[in-house]
């Protein structure tokens, strides 16, 4: 009701205690997000965690990125095993924290070959991804069924490192309990991408199962197969970043041999990619960090050992350019 002249109560006196609250309550919201994202990774958006989407079987990702349930992914692989027995093999690995079945697939041809010490060796690559559970990209569990898709086309980049004996491994998901959960860690809390031992910086990993299994039932099927693992990749997001060891130091860096020997297969990799990153995490990334695979997989096989930072909301889509860095690099291992 409209009031003529002075009505109600008089105002109150002004208060700089009551004008600082409301002050506060304005601002709260704005000093949340900046909190948030100074601690965020280096250029990684803060957005708001949507829910895991239960009635479409889906997984929602902080990549913002959404997959299949671990169920279905795993489905696929022993898909691909039963339509293809003479080259694809399912290689179970125990158990997460959780009791999810931990599987890798490994895409070969032909038996294991016996090969004397001293001999050289086929190639073996190893693709891993979603060691932090939130990060999924999209890509690590296509690529198996497109592997085996261009494979069965003649000179292709993987016909031909398959021709020369080449094995390559697969594990889309190393952190099934972390996925499905929708956190970066193990169901334990631990980050599976600081378990990895590392002589040099005193590391001894290995203590939870996802990464202990892993390594374990990799060892035995290269010895197995008498093949040498020379290059490994696991994705990751949201960088926009091809990284290489060390990641565990500022001060400690390859020989220059093999800074440019992991450059050249960079350029391999990112080529039709815009605007991302190559180097050690501290240039790329700007923090350091023990226990990362790209460093065990390099001290331990020497292997030319990457780590992928997949892009927020995006990465998905570039598929096809990942399909591409993979028939470059298979074949570059095939020569």
């Amino acid at each position: 009701m409209a009031c003529e002249g002075a009505c109600g109560d008089a105002p109150a006196p002004f208060s700089p205690w009551s004008m600082t609250s409301k002050l506060l309550f304005l601002l709260l919201p704005a000093l949340t997000l900046a909190l948030t994202s100074c601690t965020a990774k280096n250029r990684v958006t803060v957005v708001p965690r949507e829910p895991v989407d239960t009635l479409a079987g889906n997984v929602v990702s902080d990549s913002r990125i959404r997959g299949p349930g671990y169920d279905a992914i795993v489905d696929e692989m022993e898909n691909l095993e039963k339509g293809h027995p003479m080259s694809v093999t399912l290689l179970p690995y125990g158990e997460s924290v959780a009791g999810r079945p931990l599987t890798m697939i490994r895409i070969a041809r032909g038996p294991a070959l016996d090969v004397a010490p001293g001999l050289a060796r086929s190639p073996a690559v190893l693709i891993t991804g979603a060691i932090h559970g939130g990060e999924y990209l999209g890509i690590e569990d296509r690529l198996p069924r497109r592997f085996l898709e261009d494979a069965a086309k003649k000179g292709s980049g993987i016909d031909r490192f398959l021709a020369r004996g080449g094995t390559l491994y697969l594990a889309p998901v190393t952190n099934p309990d972390g996925y499905e959960g929708h956190f970066r860690a193990n169901a334990r809390g631990k980050d599976l991408n600081r378990d990895f031992s590392l002589a040099r910086a005193g590391k001894n990993g290995f203590t939870q199962p996802e990464t202990r299994g892993l390594v374990s039932a990799l060892r035995a099927d290269l010895e197995r197969r008498g093949v040498e693992l020379r290059l490994t990749l696991d994705y990751h997001c949201c960088a926009g970043a091809l990284i290489y060891p060390w990641g565990h130091s500022r001060r400690e860096k390859m020989p220059l041999s093999e800074e440019l020997a992991h450059r050249r297969i960079a350029d391999l990799m990112l080529e039709g990619f815009q605007g991302y990153g190559v180097g050690q995490a501290a240039d790329v990334i700007g923090y350091t960090a023990v226990g990362a695979s790209d460093d065990y997989y390099h001290e331990a096989f020497g292997a030319r050992a990457f780590t992928f930072e997949g892009t927020e909301a995006l990465e998905h889509t570039q598929f096809e350019l990942h399909a591409g860095l993979w028939e470059r690099v298979l074949a570059d291992l095939a020569r």
